[in-house]
């Protein structure tokens, strides 16, 4: 063991403490999140979760999983009853629309689009959104697109919480195909 402990070279100098930025957006119960980075000569590490942060998330994160999409541009709004999605962008870039129809909501009627950087990337700006229930969203991405979703609740497969609608529509005139 000791010869090992020699091998092991110098232990890494403690690191900072540093958090993800959180910003409100314009539409109640979306936010963005800016994940810090540390570069390196050959890359960067980005942290997309740390136990620290979880009051940036509001709720606890029960299900996880990637989304990949090869093509640019969807034509369908998303909406999910109950579900609250956490997208975190790896690799690619991203425009996100959101629209919120919610009689409660202090936004009703209120449509936003917000541009989105994959972590993979190195660059500082929005890496993360929080969609609450009830917003209707899409995206329209670069090719090879990779994304993850921190969700609360987990999928269930037998009464998914997720409706479509194409666009545009009475709902809202927005289409991708016009910006």
């Amino acid at each position: 063991m000791e010869q090992l402990s020699n091998l092991a070279g110098k232990r890494d100098e403690p690191a900072k403490p540093h958090t993800a930025v959180r910003t409100e957006t314009e539409i109640d119960g979306v936010f963005v999140l800016s994940y810090p980075q540390v570069h390196y000569d050959n890359g960067s590490l980005t942290e997309a979760l740390h136990p620290e942060w979880q009051e940036l998330f509001e709720e606890s994160i029960e299900h996880c999983y990637f989304i990949t999409n090869k093509t640019k541009t969807r034509q369908e709004w998303y909406y999910h009853e109950h579900t609250t999605d956490r997208y975190t962008l790896i690799t690619g870039s991203m425009k996100v629309a959101l629209f919120d129809p919610r009689d409660e909501s202090p936004s009703k009627g209120k449509l936003i689009t917000l541009n989105m950087v994959g972590l993979s990337l190195g660059a500082s700006g929005v890496h993360g959104i929080r969609i609450a229930p009830g917003i209707w969203h899409s995206f329209k991405n670069s090719e090879n697109c990779t994304l993850m979703n921190f969700k609360t609740p987990p999928f269930n497969r037998d009464s998914p919480d997720k409706f479509r609608i194409s666009m545009p529509n009475v709902l809202c005139d927005f289409s991708w195909i016009e910006e």
